[in-house]
């Protein structure tokens, strides 16, 4: 587990936003994760551009994969444009199948798997 911050996601990202709009988009990205089925994963919490989050390494990877499609395909609004006969349509990211499928597999692969360990009371010796 490792204490994360908005910084760290600026660092990977090679960003110039502040903390406290990437600390947004971070939460953003776990509320959606949790939505579409992750074991719980809880908010960035303290003071607004110092919050932090302790997350095991997959549950970074994932939060952060996921903050990057947010900060690009909707924080970062993209507009519409053209030039002469090229134009370029921006999709919205909530339509964006492959967005989708890429978000419930995260979410899938963060959810908790609980086990219970037994005791063999039989008395047999596998020892021997």
């Amino acid at each position: 587990m490792a204490s994360v911050t908005a910084q760290d996601f600026i660092n990977v990202m090679n960003i110039a936003d502040s903390a406290a709009s990437m600390e947004y988009v971070i939460d953003l990205a776990i509320d959606t994760l949790n939505l579409y089925g992750a074991t719980a994963i809880s908010n960035m919490a303290g003071d607004a551009g110092s919050k932090t989050v302790t997350l095991t390494s997959k549950q970074r990877g994932g939060v952060f994969h996921l903050a990057r499609v947010i900060y690009h395909e909707f924080f970062k609004k993209k507009h519409s444009g053209g030039l002469g006969s090229m134009s370029l349509s921006v999709i919205d990211l909530l339509a964006n199948p492959t967005v989708a499928v890429a978000v419930e597999k995260i979410a899938k692969r963060l959810k908790t798997v609980k086990f219970a360990v037994g005791e063999d009371t039989s008395g047999i010796d596998y020892t021997s």
